[in-house]
């Protein structure tokens, strides 16, 4: 149950950078949309974006000119669109009358996929933008993906944990720049310095199906910026406890001596 069903590859680039989402699979880049041409299947694409970018400023989304934001993505918050997406459309983001960046898509999987986006600062020296972009595999079970878009000195290891109600008490370590299967239940991700002393602590409510992004995010004070923002964890989606309660009720559980199931992706 935790084979993923496509090779994924995962890359960072600059704002106007050429590269879209892929995949390292040959078998899969071709020109697949999703709206398919007569007599071939639909696939359903959706888009899940995320603003990591430390700033008071907001962004307007526009795919191919048309704007797909109903109100502008503010920081720390993430957005799901499922506009009709082909080959070779181009993601831009505003702030006001200004385009601070903008990603060509240039593969799509020929599958129902949840394509992720997630635009970042690229420094702390630099306000240009930057994005991170992944596809996640198509699993019965739960994906986290992991990403630190932290920009500071100060350095932080995550962990997963059973959450305080669970009868266990496993943990186990994220590692950044992974995604990783894990069974539904109640969760804690949290953030410690090395010297092991919480940073920052989320919930993570995992159901089957769903893909989930713990992302590191904040900025240190660095040269002339006037303003800090602290490091924090955000976790998108948040699904709902009572979902899996219900589910509990008829689901059979098997006890694993792990909280992650596998490996899924490394981003490379």
């Amino acid at each position: 149950c935790c084979r993923p069903s496509l090779a994924l590859e995962v890359r960072t680039h600059s704002a106007e950078g050429k590269v879209g989402i892929t995949s390292s699979n040959a078998e899969q880049k071709v020109n697949a949309t999703s709206t398919g041409r007569r007599g071939e299947p639909r696939f359903r694409h959706r888009l899940r974006i995320c603003n990591t970018y430390p700033s008071k400023a907001a962004f307007a989304v526009t795919l191919s000119k048309t704007k797909i934001s109903k109100a502008p993505l503010e920081y720390k918050s993430c957005e799901e669109y499922e506009p009709p997406v082909k080959t070779g459309d181009r993601l831009e983001f505003h702030v006001g009358t200004t385009m601070a960046g903008s990603f060509v898509i240039s593969d799509l999987p020929q599958h129902d996929a949840m394509l992720v986006l997630v635009l970042y600062r690229q420094s702390p020296s630099s306000t240009a933008v930057a994005f991170e972009s992944h596809i996640f595999a198509n699993l019965v079970n739960a994906q986290i993906a992991v990403i630190d878009a932290y920009k500071g000195r100060q350095q932080a290891e995550l962990r997963i944990q059973d959450g305080s109600t669970a009868k266990t008490s496993r943990s186990e370590a994220l590692q950044f720049d992974n995604v990783v299967a894990v069974n539904p239940g109640f969760y804690e991700v949290v953030a410690e310095d090395l010297s092991g002393n919480m940073l920052a602590r989320q919930e993570l409510v995992a159901l089957n199906r769903e893909s989930y992004l713990v992302l590191r995010v904040g900025m240190e004070l660095v040269g002339t910026e006037n303003e800090e923002f602290p490091q924090e964890l955000l976790v998108f989606p948040r699904s709902d406890p009572k979902v899996l309660l219900e589910g509990a009720a008829w689901s059979v559980k098997i006890p694993t001596a792990t909280l992650l199931l596998c490996l899924v992706a490394a981003f490379v």
